[in-house]
């Protein structure tokens, strides 16, 4: 059912909705507890370091005072026994012992109130801190009755499940993230391989392209040639079988006979010979005709002019 302003959102999924996100916070704040805890027991366990080194140091001190006393008596049988010895040397070995014993106790004492003060200080320190975590603990306690867990340890135990879980999910979001930046490395390395063939590839076409055209220029030259060729060749076989039909017509004209009987109709060279022996037997008939009839012609002159008796 959608209203004016428009589809309304189921209401068991919007209280899902805030049921995951009021899941997600009180799983934050797990996590931030779990911290302060372990937190707190480390500083215990420092707290319990110091707490025993101070008793060390307090014991030193005790034993350092047990030193002095010691070299207090040693010092009062020292002196003893230099009424025995002589004054002068005696007094001043034992005067130099006692500064040295005294020194060096000086110094140790010294530098267990400064251990000592500084371990005060960590305690002190420490105490403060386990009172601001107590706050914590309790809230712990509380968080634990809330999420139903026995004891406060089964929920560090769950919370330290899930930081382990979140930190192999971070580690492999992590190495996902590096096999992806890897592959993006890869891949730009592809396409730029793949650019730098395009060119080379285009360079190549282009250069083709060009030897083509020249190929093309020079095919259609040849082609302009080949056709003045043909014409050519196509007018010299013309002539040539005009020359031959009018070989041929002569041939037959001046008596020549082709085929079986004769020469070749296809033997033109032959035909020629023949017209050309033929032409020249005709110019020799034409000639002695002429020769025969300039004679008559003179005999015929010498006569008319005779004289008559």
């Amino acid at each position: 059912m959608t209203s004016k302003g428009g589809p309304q959102e189921p209401q068991g999924a919007r209280v899902q909705v805030e049921d995951s996100a009021e899941d997600l916070a009180y799983a934050t704040e797990y996590v931030k507890l779990f911290k302060l805890r372990r937190e707190a027991t480390e500083l215990q366990k420092i707290y319990d370091g110091k707490k025993q080194l101070l008793e060390e140091l307090q014991r030193q001190s005790d034993m350092l005072r047990s030193k002095i006393d010691d070299a207090v008596q040693l010092r009062a049988s020292l002196d003893s026994l230099l009424k025995d010895e002589d004054p002068n040397t005696s007094a001043q070995k034992a005067q130099e012992l006692f500064e040295e014993q005294r020194a060096r106790g000086e110094r140790e004492i010294q530098s267990l109130k400064e251990e000592k003060a500084r371990a005060i200080e960590t305690k002190q320190k420490l105490q403060r801190q386990k009172q601001e975590m107590s706050v914590y603990a309790d809230m712990l306690q509380g968080v634990c009755r809330l999420a139903k867990f026995e004891d406060v340890d089964q929920l560090a135990w769950y919370i330290e499940d899930q930081l382990h879980l979140t930190e192999k999910l971070v580690e492999k979001e992590k190495q996902v993230q590096e096999e992806t930046d890897q592959q993006r490395k890869e891949l730009s390395k592809v396409q730029e391989k793949q650019k730098l063939l395009r060119q080379t590839m285009n360079g190549q076409l282009y250069q083709l392209h060009t030897e083509i055209e020249e190929i093309r220029s020079q095919a259609e030259v040849w082609e302009m040639k080949w056709g003045h060729i043909q014409d050519t060749a196509a007018k010299k076989t013309l002539e040539l079988c005009q020359i031959k039909m009018i070989t041929l017509n002569l041939f037959e004209t001046l008596g020549g006979v082709v085929e079986e009987k004769g020469i070749n109709i296809n033997d033109t060279e032959k035909q020629l010979d023949q017209i050309i022996t033929r032409m020249k037997d005709m110019e020799d008939i034409l000639k002695m005709h002429k020769d025969l009839y300039h004679g008559q012609d003179s005999s015929k002159g010498k006569a008319e002019q005779a004289p008559t008796y």
